[in-house]
């Protein structure tokens, strides 16, 4: 996949601490002698709600309400814009990678899966949003938190069979190796017939290389993400996501597991 793919691109947001999410990146960017190119979303909606009247905010210091801008959020994105370069820089720098930085506009999910048609792998920094704050001293625009994990939570894969799926299983033993984890893969299927088929080709997968998995730590689950594709970022380290722009129904999904994402998430076409 390395002599195809000729950068990782991912996606930052407004958290102020993403320094793990931006070292696995680099990391993999490194093993996969890649350009890591950081991208700044400025969001159309938040721009949008600048426009209100009804808009306003209260910073944590002072119960005092202040009208919200298109002007004051302008400058606050430049502010994060401005941040997340030189986080991207700082830990590209110590992981001796070549990097770029990117500033674009549009709607967050619409943007994420318009990407991952043009491009062979996306990574995307996890978010818990809450609109109601616009603070920019503090980072807190947006009100993210940032998710703990604990040492215990793996990093999982999708696996259903494809190209795409076999491609991500890849990235997922990467990941699992730098990041000293165990690996959930997650065999997507909804019937009995499948299941043993997903299980022969995973093994046969394993056998043949199983000199790049003798020292990680493989396990396997059932799932059905046509309807349990909003609990997939629960309770892991990240999760590797296979894209298939031709099945019926993949962006619909995806557009789901966007919108209850909790952890970091790399999608592999």
């Amino acid at each position: 996949m390395s002599k195809q793919l000729t950068e990782i691109r991912i996606l930052l947001n407004n958290r102020s601490n993403q320094s793990d999410d931006l070292f696995s990146a680099a990391s993999l960017a490194k093993i996969l002698e890649v350009t890591l190119k950081g991208v700044y979303l400025e969001e159309e909606d938040l721009l949008c709600a600048a426009e209100l009247t009804i808009s306003s905010d209260i910073s944590r210091w002072s119960a005092q309400e202040k009208a919200i801008s298109s002007y004051s959020v302008q400058q606050t994105l430049r502010a994060h814009a401005k941040h997340q370069k030189r986080e991207l820089k700082r830990i590209a720098e110590q992981e001796k990678v070549e990097y770029g930085f990117d500033v674009v506009r549009g709607e967050r999910n619409s943007w994420i899966i318009d990407e991952i048609k043009r491009n062979k792998l996306l990574f995307v920094t996890h978010q818990n949003i809450n609109r109601n704050s616009c603070n920019n001293h503090n980072y807190s625009f947006l009100n993210k938190s940032v998710t703990t994990f604990k040492t215990k939570d793996p990093v999982k894969v999708i696996f259903n069979g494809s190209n795409a799926s076999i491609r991500a299983l890849k990235i997922a033993i990467q990941i699992t190796r730098f990041s000293h984890r165990s690996l959930t893969v997650l065999l997507d299927t909804d019937t009995f017939e499948n299941e043993i088929s997903l299980r022969e080709q995973l093994n046969d997968h394993l056998v043949k290389h199983s000199d790049k998995y003798k020292d990680i730590n493989v396990n396997a689950e059932l799932i059905n993400t046509k309807k349990q594709t909003a609990s997939l970022s629960e309770r892991l380290y990240m999760l590797i996501y296979p894209v298939e722009i031709n099945e019926k129904n993949q962006f619909k999904q995806l557009n789901i597991l966007l919108q209850s994402l909790q952890s970091p998430l790399i999608l592999v076409r």
